[in-house]
């Protein structure tokens, strides 16, 4: 099918590079985990690969030195079927 890109940021980080952690709840209920790295203003992203149906996702990220490990609102999604065309034609 294609892929879904997870975008988020991170409100305080120790430093750029800190592994952010995406849980996914896949249509069969099924978990996947995705992890991506913060840049330096602490925005991370991640793409997943996808199939049709409902989706639920929620980020972490582990206590460091400085702050506490946080976890995000969690967001649901759906991904429909793709759509295709068939010509069909008489010579």
């Amino acid at each position: 099918m294609g892929s879904i890109t997870f975008l988020g940021n991170v409100s305080d980080q120790a430093s750029p590079g800190e592994t952010v952690t995406i849980d996914v709840t896949k249509p069969d209920g099924t978990h996947a985990s995705v992890t991506a790295l913060t840049d330096a203003q602490g925005i991370f992203n991640a793409a997943y690969e996808d199939v049709p149906g409902s989706y639920s996702a929620v980020a972490s990220i582990a206590a460091d030195a400085k702050f506490q490990g946080a976890t995000s609102n969690t967001v649901t999604f759906a991904v429909a079927l793709g759509a295709r065309a068939i010509i069909l034609s008489v010579q």
